[in-house]
C-alpha cells in the first residue's frame, strides 16, 4: 500500500510539473509569435527565426558533443530551465528586447528550451511505463492531458497579457514564475530516496546506445507521423498571426482565445477513450477543420473550427504516442526512441516555417496562399495515417485502468 502511495505521489509530481512548465512555455511562445509578426510584419522573418530555434540544439550537439541537450534527466532539465529563463529575463530588460536581434535571441532560447523539455519528459514518461508505474495507454493520455491543460491556460494568459502589457513585461513575469517553479522542482527531486535511478542512467544509455539503436520500419512510420504533427503545429503557429493580423484584422486577445479553444479540443481528446478507427476519422476531420478555419472569415465559426483542429490533432498524437511507447521493448531503448521521435518532430517543425515563410513572400505566392497551407499539412497527416495502417502492427497492450 505504501509503495502504491509512493508511486502515485511521484506520478502526480511528474505530471503536475509538466503542466506547469507548459503554462510558462506557451505564454512565452504565443507572446513572442504575436509580437514578432506585429513588429516585423514579415512571414519570412518569422519562419526563418522559428526554424533556427529548432535547429540550434542539433548544431550545439555537433559543435559540443558533450552538451547533448536532448538527453537531459529531470534534474539537469530544471537546472537548464533556470539558466534559460534567467537569460530571457535579462534580455527582456534590455532596450533591444523588441528589436530584430532581441526577438531572434528570444526565439532561439525558447526553441532550445522546449526541445530539451519535450525530450526529457517524453523519455521519463516511457520509462515509467517500462517500470510498470503506469500503462502505456494511461501514460500517453495523461501526459497529453496535462500538456494540453497547460497549453490551454498558457494561451489564454498570453492573449490577455499581450493585450494589456508589452512583451518585455510578460517575459519578466513568466521568467520569475518559472525560475521559482524550477527551484521547487529541484528541491523535490533531490529529496527523492531513489535518486531517480532510471533517469540517472540516461546519459549512459544515450552515449552507448543512441548510435547503436536502429529503428524498425513501423517505428520510422510512427516517427514520420510525429514529424508531420510537428509540421502542422508549426504551420498553425506561423499562419494564425497572419490570419488574425493581416487578413482578418483581429486582436491579440482573440488570437489567445483561438489558441485556448484549440487547447480545449485537445484536452477533450485526451480525456476520451478513442476507438480503433478514430485516428483515420480524426485525420479527415482535421482536414475539414483546417479548411473551415482558413477559408471562413466569420469569427465564431473560425473559433469553433479551432476546437475540432485541437481535438483531431491530439487524438492522432495520443494514438501515435501509445504505439511508440509500445514499440519500446527494454529500458535502454526508451531514450533513443524518444530522441528520434523528437528529432523528426523538430526537423519538420524547422523546415515547415522556413518553407512557408519564403512561399508567403510577394516574390512567390503572397499572404493569400496562407489559406491553403494548413489544409495541405492536414492532408499529409491523413496520408501518413493511411500508410501507417499497413506498416505498424497492432500490438496487444494492457487495458487502461
Amino acid at each position: 500500500m505504501t509503495g502504491n502511495h509512493g508511486t502515485r505521489s511521484k506520478l502526480l509530481q511528474f505530471y503536475a510539473f509538466l503542466a506547469l512548465v507548459y503554462v510558462s512555455d506557451i505564454v512565452v511562445l504565443v507572446g513572442i509569435i504575436w509580437n514578432t509578426y506585429k513588429i516585423t510584419a514579415s512571414s519570412w522573418f518569422l519562419g526563418v527565426v522559428l526554424s533556427i530555434s529548432i535547429i540550434t540544439p542539433y548544431l550545439l550537439r555537433k559543435i559540443f558533443p558533450k552538451a547533448n541537450l536532448l538527453h537531459l534527466n529531470l534534474k539537469q532539465l530544471f537546472l537548464f530551465r533556470i539558466f534559460i529563463y534567467a537569460v530571457i529575463l535579462l534580455v527582456s530588460r534590455t532596450p533591444f528586447s523588441e528589436s530584430y536581434l532581441g526577438i531572434t535571441l528570444l526565439i532561439i532560447f525558447y526553441g532550445v528550451l522546449t526541445l530539451s523539455t519535450q525530450s526529457a519528459f517524453e523519455a521519463r514518461n516511457t520509462q515509467l511505463v517500462i517500470n510498470k508505474s503506469i500503462t502505456s495507454g494511461n501514460a500517453s493520455r495523461v501526459m497529453q492531458t496535462v500538456m494540453q491543460t497547460g497549453a490551454f491556460v498558457g494561451s489564454l494568459v498570453s492573449g490577455l497579457l499581450s493585450a494589456k502589457y508589452p512583451l518585455a513585461m510578460t517575459l519578466l513575469f513568466i521568467s520569475l514564475v518559472d525560475i521559482t517553479l524550477s527551484l521547487i522542482a529541484l528541491t523535490l527531486l533531490w529529496n527523492h530516496k531513489d535518486k531517480e535511478r532510471v533517469t540517472s542512467d540516461i546519459n549512459t544509455f544515450a552515449n552507448k546506445s543512441i548510435e547503436q539503436f536502429k529503428a524498425s520500419s513501423d517505428q520510422i512510420a510512427l516517427f514520420f507521423t510525429n514529424g508531420l504533427i510537428g509540421l502542422h503545429i508549426a504551420a498553425f503557429n506561423v499562419l494564425t498571426p497572419i490570419f488574425f493580423q493581416s487578413l482578418n484584422h483581429w486582436s491579440s486577445q482573440q488570437f489567445g482565445i483561438a489558441a485556448g479553444i484549440s487547447g480545449v479540443g485537445a484536452l477533450s481528446a485526451a480525456l476520451l477513450k478513442q476507438g480503433r478507427f478514430s485516428f483515420l476519422l480524426c485525420s479527415i476531420l482535421l482536414v475539414i477543420g483546417d479548411t473551415i478555419f482558413c477559408l471562413v472569415q466569420i469569427r465564431l465559426i473560425s473559433l469553433a473550427a479551432c476546437f475540432f483542429i485541437g481535438f483531431s490533432l491530439n487524438t492522432i498524437r495520443i494514438g501515435n504516442r501509445v504505439k511508440m511507447i509500445d514499440s519500446v521493448r527494454d529500458d535502454k531503448d526508451a531514450h533513443p526512441v524518444a530522441a528520434q521521435s523528437a528529432t523528426y518532430f523538430s526537423a519538420f517543425q524547422a523546415i515547415g516555417p522556413l518553407v512557408m515563410g519564403f512561399l508567403l513572400t510577394n516574390t512567390f505566392f503572397g499572404l493569400g496562399a496562407s489559406k491553403w497551407m494548413l489544409p495541405v499539412a492536414a492532408l499529409l497527416i491523413f496520408a501518413s495515417i493511411v500508410i501507417q495502417a499497413s506498416v505498424v502492427p497492432n500490438r496487444v497492450t494492457k487495458p487502461d485502468i
